[in-house]
Protein backbone atom coordinates (compact mmCIF):
# COMPACT_ATOMS: atom_id res chain seq x y z
CA UNK A 1 0.00 0.00 0.00
CA UNK A 2 1.46 3.36 -0.98
CA UNK A 3 1.30 6.38 1.33
CA UNK A 4 -1.48 8.02 -0.72
CA UNK A 5 -3.61 4.89 -0.91
CA UNK A 6 -6.62 4.40 1.29
CA UNK A 7 -8.76 1.42 2.22
CA UNK A 8 -12.45 2.17 2.35
CA UNK A 9 -14.28 1.09 5.51
CA UNK A 10 -17.64 2.65 4.68
CA UNK A 11 -18.91 5.92 3.17
CA UNK A 12 -17.46 8.02 6.01
CA UNK A 13 -14.35 6.10 7.14
CA UNK A 14 -11.16 4.80 5.57
CA UNK A 15 -7.75 3.53 6.64
CA UNK A 16 -4.43 5.01 5.57
CA UNK A 17 -0.88 4.03 6.53
CA UNK A 18 0.18 5.78 9.74
CA UNK A 19 2.55 8.67 8.94
CA UNK A 20 3.97 11.93 10.27
CA UNK A 21 0.94 13.81 8.92
CA UNK A 22 -1.12 12.18 11.69
CA UNK A 23 1.08 13.47 14.54
CA UNK A 24 -1.02 16.42 15.75
CA UNK A 25 -4.39 14.63 15.82
CA UNK A 26 -2.91 11.42 17.19
CA UNK A 27 -1.18 13.24 20.06
CA UNK A 28 -4.32 15.25 20.86
CA UNK A 29 -6.49 12.11 20.95
CA UNK A 30 -4.09 9.83 22.83
CA UNK A 31 -3.17 12.41 25.46
CA UNK A 32 -6.23 11.26 27.40
CA UNK A 33 -6.46 9.42 30.73
CA UNK A 34 -9.48 7.36 29.63
CA UNK A 35 -7.61 5.99 26.63
CA UNK A 36 -4.42 5.42 28.63
CA UNK A 37 -6.40 3.34 31.16
CA UNK A 38 -7.58 1.00 28.37
CA UNK A 39 -4.31 0.51 26.47
CA UNK A 40 -1.20 -1.32 27.58
CA UNK A 41 1.49 0.69 25.79
CA UNK A 42 -0.04 4.18 25.71
CA UNK A 43 1.39 6.43 28.44
CA UNK A 44 -0.08 9.58 29.93
CA UNK A 45 0.87 12.21 29.12
CA UNK A 46 1.24 11.33 25.46
CA UNK A 47 3.25 13.71 23.30
CA UNK A 48 5.28 14.10 20.13
CA UNK A 49 8.11 11.89 21.43
CA UNK A 50 5.71 9.01 22.10
CA UNK A 51 4.16 9.39 18.65
CA UNK A 52 7.59 9.47 16.99
CA UNK A 53 8.63 6.35 18.90
CA UNK A 54 5.55 4.46 17.76
CA UNK A 55 6.01 5.70 14.19
CA UNK A 56 9.50 4.15 14.23
CA UNK A 57 7.98 0.84 15.38
CA UNK A 58 5.35 1.06 12.63
CA UNK A 59 8.00 1.81 9.98
CA UNK A 60 10.13 -1.15 11.10
CA UNK A 61 7.08 -3.46 10.98
CA UNK A 62 6.21 -2.21 7.49
CA UNK A 63 9.76 -2.83 6.30
CA UNK A 64 9.86 -6.30 7.86
CA UNK A 65 6.51 -7.36 6.36
CA UNK A 66 6.76 -5.54 3.05
CA UNK A 67 3.35 -3.98 3.65
CA UNK A 68 1.69 -1.61 6.10
CA UNK A 69 0.50 -3.10 9.37
CA UNK A 70 -0.43 0.07 11.33
CA UNK A 71 -3.16 2.38 10.08
CA UNK A 72 -4.77 5.71 10.89
CA UNK A 73 -8.57 5.68 10.97
CA UNK A 74 -9.70 8.65 8.91
CA UNK A 75 -13.16 10.26 9.06
CA UNK A 76 -14.43 12.23 6.06
CA UNK A 77 -15.08 15.35 8.17
CA UNK A 78 -12.87 14.94 11.24
CA UNK A 79 -9.55 13.67 9.87
CA UNK A 80 -7.76 11.08 11.98
CA UNK A 81 -10.00 9.70 14.75
CA UNK A 82 -8.10 6.58 15.83
CA UNK A 83 -5.81 3.77 14.82
CA UNK A 84 -5.61 0.04 14.26
CA UNK A 85 -2.93 -2.43 13.45
CA UNK A 86 -1.52 -5.92 13.68
CA UNK A 87 1.14 -7.64 15.80
CA UNK A 88 2.48 -11.16 15.96
CA UNK A 89 1.82 -11.85 12.31
CA UNK A 90 2.24 -15.50 11.34
CA UNK A 91 1.17 -15.79 7.68
CA UNK A 92 -1.12 -18.73 7.01
CA UNK A 93 -1.81 -19.02 10.72
CA UNK A 94 -2.68 -16.12 13.03
CA UNK A 95 -2.39 -12.43 13.87
CA UNK A 96 -3.30 -10.14 16.78
CA UNK A 97 -5.41 -7.05 16.10
CA UNK A 98 -5.23 -3.88 18.16
CA UNK A 99 -7.26 -0.71 17.85
CA UNK A 100 -8.16 2.56 19.55
CA UNK A 101 -10.56 5.42 18.96
CA UNK A 102 -10.43 8.99 20.24
CA UNK A 103 -12.92 9.51 23.08
CA UNK A 104 -15.06 12.07 21.19
CA UNK A 105 -15.90 9.29 18.69
CA UNK A 106 -16.88 6.55 21.14
CA UNK A 107 -20.36 5.05 20.88
CA UNK A 108 -20.93 5.95 17.23
CA UNK A 109 -20.33 2.49 15.71
CA UNK A 110 -17.12 3.48 13.96
CA UNK A 111 -14.87 0.84 15.51
CA UNK A 112 -17.22 -2.03 14.69
CA UNK A 113 -16.88 -1.14 11.00
CA UNK A 114 -13.11 -0.63 11.26
CA UNK A 115 -12.52 -4.03 12.88
CA UNK A 116 -14.58 -5.71 10.14
CA UNK A 117 -12.42 -4.02 7.47
CA UNK A 118 -9.21 -4.83 9.35
CA UNK A 119 -10.18 -8.51 9.57
CA UNK A 120 -10.57 -8.54 5.79
CA UNK A 121 -7.13 -6.97 5.40
CA UNK A 122 -5.61 -9.69 7.61
CA UNK A 123 -7.28 -12.57 5.82
CA UNK A 124 -6.57 -11.16 2.34
CA UNK A 125 -2.96 -10.21 3.09
CA UNK A 126 -1.73 -13.08 5.27
CA UNK A 127 -4.36 -15.82 4.76
CA UNK A 128 -4.74 -16.14 8.53
CA UNK A 129 -7.01 -18.73 10.10
CA UNK A 130 -7.19 -16.93 13.46
CA UNK A 131 -7.36 -13.29 14.50
CA UNK A 132 -7.01 -12.70 18.20
CA UNK A 133 -7.55 -9.67 20.41
CA UNK A 134 -6.68 -8.93 24.02
CA UNK A 135 -8.92 -6.59 26.03
CA UNK A 136 -8.51 -5.39 29.59
CA UNK A 137 -11.21 -6.95 31.76
CA UNK A 138 -13.95 -4.35 32.19
CA UNK A 139 -13.44 -2.66 28.80
CA UNK A 140 -17.01 -3.41 27.75
CA UNK A 141 -17.00 -1.17 24.66
CA UNK A 142 -14.07 -3.02 23.12
CA UNK A 143 -15.59 -6.37 24.08
CA UNK A 144 -18.80 -5.39 22.29
CA UNK A 145 -16.92 -4.38 19.12
CA UNK A 146 -15.33 -7.83 18.98
CA UNK A 147 -18.59 -9.66 19.67
CA UNK A 148 -20.34 -7.71 16.89
CA UNK A 149 -17.57 -8.87 14.54
CA UNK A 150 -17.99 -12.56 15.36
CA UNK A 151 -15.13 -12.91 17.84
CA UNK A 152 -15.61 -15.46 20.64
CA UNK A 153 -14.49 -15.06 24.23
CA UNK A 154 -11.81 -17.67 24.93
CA UNK A 155 -10.83 -16.91 28.48
CA UNK A 156 -9.71 -14.60 31.23
CA UNK A 157 -5.97 -14.31 31.72
CA UNK A 158 -5.48 -13.33 35.37
CA UNK A 159 -2.81 -10.69 35.97
CA UNK A 160 -1.72 -11.14 32.35
CA UNK A 161 -0.61 -7.57 31.77
CA UNK A 162 1.37 -5.17 33.87
CA UNK A 163 1.06 -1.42 33.54
CA UNK A 164 3.29 0.34 36.02
CA UNK A 165 2.52 -1.17 39.42
CA UNK A 166 -0.84 -2.58 38.32
CA UNK A 167 -1.44 -6.18 37.29
CA UNK A 168 -4.38 -6.33 34.91
CA UNK A 169 -6.71 -9.18 34.07
CA UNK A 170 -7.08 -9.51 30.31
CA UNK A 171 -9.78 -11.16 28.24
CA UNK A 172 -8.76 -13.00 25.07
CA UNK A 173 -11.05 -13.17 22.04
CA UNK A 174 -10.57 -14.88 18.69
CA UNK A 175 -12.23 -15.13 15.31
CA UNK A 176 -11.55 -18.25 13.27
CA UNK A 177 -11.58 -18.64 9.50
CA UNK A 178 -11.62 -21.77 7.29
Amino acid sequence: MSRDQKISVNNELWLTPLSTEHRQQCVELLNNREIERRMLTVPYPYGDAEFDGFLEIAAAATEERGCDVHFAIQHKDEGMIGGCGFEGIKPGHRVEIGYWLGQPYWGRGFMTSVVAAACKIATDTWDVKRIEAYVFDGNNRSTRVLEKNGFSFEGLLRKHDRKGDLFIDTRVFAKLFD
